[in-house]
């Protein structure tokens, strides 16, 4: 038997390793959230990225789940490289040194 994780993975979702993780839930209108957060020692977890998956035909829910994880981790990777090249602002409570 394989992990959520696996199965996503399996899909064709990004491979991501820690301190990230995916959280995928049901909101409270039905949609489906997804969400690339970053693992903090102690601290719980930062949100990095998030998309939402409107109501959608079931044969369609996977597929539409792995697009929303591939868009959240570009969306992260991007945010990242840009931090690196012009740094980042200081009030944005989830820089890094």
């Amino acid at each position: 038997m394989s992990n959520s994780y696996e199965k996503f993975v399996a899909a064709g979702a990004p491979a991501i390793v820690e301190p990230l993780f995916y959280r995928v839930w049901e909101s409270t209108n039905g949609s489906i959230v997804v969400e690339v957060r970053e693992r903090l020692a102690y601290r719980g977890s930062t949100l990095r990225a998030k998309r939402t998956v409107g109501n959608r035909r079931a044969s369609e829910l996977l597929e539409n789940v792995v697009e929303a994880m591939t868009e959240a981790v570009e969306e992260h990777h991007f945010k990242s490289g840009l931090a690196d090249l012009v740094g980042v602002h200081s009030s944005d409570p989830n820089a890094k040194d």
